[in-house]
């Protein structure tokens, strides 16, 4: 029977996507960090099509066996007709609100057998209202009001310091696992082969189609060229929680196996020391400061004013990811467009409308 996998993360996709958070071209001197693009933010973690609120139904029958798996290490398989009533509760587990219920933190470190580029994260520290990303030359710190990006560090590129407004409501916050499936994944091409509980944990493993598996390889390791074969995915939670724990995605060719990507779950982790330090270059102390304004969608039911003060000679940019053509101006009825660059000295006040739509 072929069964439609309804919540398994592959989570390896935010790190190889995790800079998919720059914003856009502003009238302030910018810059854009290497290999980014605004869809890897949507892009991120597989889920397929499930019901987001999956409710506190009763438990599967099977599911008394996660207690006796406490005491010894027999392993217990899940009747298949049992598995949609698992995946609902590993989806509403691993869902952003019912993580920071129960934890303080997230950390998702990932253990990479391919080159993923300088610039790829390979650690992801998730809080309520805070997020870090650290990769080989990039460094992100992402809070409701503010973001800092430092682009090149420990690569043979000039490290950049850049500011970003996050002209929507809260601020840019990434996440792991979106509420809806990412563009890409098609759950016609992905079936779970098997579940079952041991040690106190859930395995679930699931394999694509050759289909499937092209498609993975274009969207999330498009540096990795397909040459056929299948792509498998593994996945370790917590029996009684649902959280996730540990997970793998394999790739199997010609009888040939090969671990590509290991993820790591650990919760309720202090920030890493590398915040402070990150948040020091940023805040450092300058006696000549500016200040920067924007407005976004002026006059509309859709405005919002942010601002932040930084240092003089500081790049700033704006993150508009609800416009498809952003357009910048001097005045709130966006008469006056800009068409010279701030020269970073100066106070700045921007209003920003979507040219390519309708306001």
């Amino acid at each position: 029977m072929n069964k439609k996998k309804t919540a398994l993360m592959l989570a390896a996709a935010i790190s190889l996507t995790a800079l998919a958070s720059c914003g856009t071209s502003t009238p302030a001197a910018t810059t854009t960090a290497p290999e980014t693009t605004q869809a890897a933010v949507q892009t991120t973690t597989t889920t397929a099509a499930a019901s987001e609120a999956a409710t506190a139904s009763e438990a599967p029958a099977s599911e008394t066996a996660a207690a006796q798996t406490e005491e010894h290490s027999d392993r217990v398989d899940i009747p298949e007709n049992e598995w949609d009533g698992y995946m609902d509760k590993v989806f509403a587990a691993n869902q952003r609100e019912a993580v920071f219920a129960n934890h303080k933190s997230l950390v998702l470190s990932l253990d990479l057998n391919i080159d993923a580029g300088e610039f790829k994260a390979d650690y992801n520290w998730f809080a309520k209202d805070c997020t870090y990303y650290r990769a080989p030359a990039y460094e992100e710190l992402s809070m409701p009001d503010v973001r800092y990006e430092l682009v090149g560090i420990r690569s043979e590129y000039q490290p950049v310091v850049t500011y970003y407004l996050d002209m929507i409501e809260g601020g840019y916050q990434f996440w792991y696992t979106p509420k809806e499936k990412s563009d890409w994944y098609d759950p016609e091409h992905e079936t779970i082969r098997e579940m079952y509980i041991q040690d106190g944990k859930l395995y679930l493993n699931s394999v694509y189609d050759e289909a499937g598996s092209e498609n993975y390889f274009n969207v999330i390791l498009p540096q990795v060229e397909y040459t056929g074969g299948i792509v498998r995915y593994t996945s370790v939670l917590d029996a009684n929680t649902f959280e996730s724990t540990e997970a793998a995605i394999y790739y199997e060719k010609d009888g040939n196996t090969e671990q590509i990507i290991k993820e790591n779950y650990e919760y309720d982790v202090d920030p890493p020391r590398t915040v402070d330090v990150l948040v020091g270059v940023f805040e450092r102390y300058s006696p000549n400061t500016v200040t920067v304004t924007a407005t976004a969608h002026p006059g509309t039911d859709k405005e919002i004013t942010k601002s932040i003060t930084v240092p003089a000679n500081s790049m700033v940019s704006f993150y508009t990811p609800d416009m498809t053509a952003p357009e910048y101006f001097k005045d709130y009825d966006c008469t006056q467009p800009y068409t010279e660059e701030w020269d970073m000295m100066s106070d700045l006040t921007v209003y920003i409308r979507d040219g390519g739509a309708q306001e």
